[in-house]
């Protein structure tokens, strides 16, 4: 599922790009704020929790002070970390002469002037999915440097091993060199997997069963233990199905 972070001061125009973003994407989470401290506030909230968003669109000037640039401060603070260092920042501002410094500085997608119609939208948001910049799929090369796609649907758990990183999905395993990281499938696919063990990340949706008493996790024919530091949050689970 797409996480988008809408950062505009104008609630009228706020809530237009909610409902654009929210028509074109039907199974996103869009939050919406309309400050930089909130902008902030929900960067941060997303870091935390390991929720990350696959989409920035920002205010350029979020007060009323001409010389205010709050949207390139917050895209400052997004660059720096390295979860979001190439996902893609879209600019909403009558700002036009700073185009330049968007890009080179904050590696923007790109720039759009306002006033804006929906079909402005609909079409830069077409072009992310044209050219691949906004995507739930995990990409990375195996052990024979062959690249493959997956999405967090595909995957059933993955393990570390050694010097390997094993991804164990509904139709084979594939081995990486660890070119790819645990942190890697919690940014695309942060509802989807949960830490297990310091070994392993899994796949909420595939769980069986959990063994309380061996401290055993059943993912399909798949047995894999539980470290202690996780066996809180892996009950949960099962506490919140029931």
């Amino acid at each position: 599922m797409k996480r988008i972070l809408i950062v505009e001061d104008d609630i009228q125009q706020l809530n237009f790009l909610e409902d654009c973003i929210k028509n074109y994407y039907k199974d996103s989470e869009v939050v919406c704020v309309a400050s930089y401290d909130q902008g902030h506030d929900a960067l941060a909230a997303s870091i935390e929790k390991k929720e990350y968003f696959s989409l920035f669109a920002l205010d350029l000037q979020l007060t009323s002070d001409s010389d205010d640039r709050g949207g390139f401060k917050l895209a400052g603070e997004i660059r720096k970390n390295s979860h979001y260092y190439k996902t893609p920042i879209l600019f909403l501002t009558s700002i036009t002469n700073e185009v330049m410094y968007a890009v080179s500085n904050y590696h923007c997608y790109n720039y759009l002037s306002k006033p804006y119609t929906k079909e402005d939208i609909v079409n830069q948001l077409e072009q992310l999915q044209i050219t691949g910049y906004i995507t739930n799929d995990i990409i990375f090369k195996d052990v024979n440097q062959v690249v493959h796609s997956l999405t967090p649907e595909d995957i059933l758990f993955v393990e570390s091993v050694r010097h390997n990183v094993i991804i164990h999905t509904s139709f084979n395993n594939l081995i990486t060199a660890h070119n790819i990281s645990f942190a890697d499938f919690l940014e695309h696919g942060s509802k989807a997997f949960i830490r297990c063990h310091k070994r392993y990340l899994v796949n909420k949706n595939y769980i069986n069963a959990l063994d309380n008493l061996t401290n055993i996790l059943h993912i399909r024919k798949f047995s894999l233990p539980v470290g202690r530091t996780y066996k809180k949050e892996i009950q949960s689970l099962f506490t919140e199905k029931n």
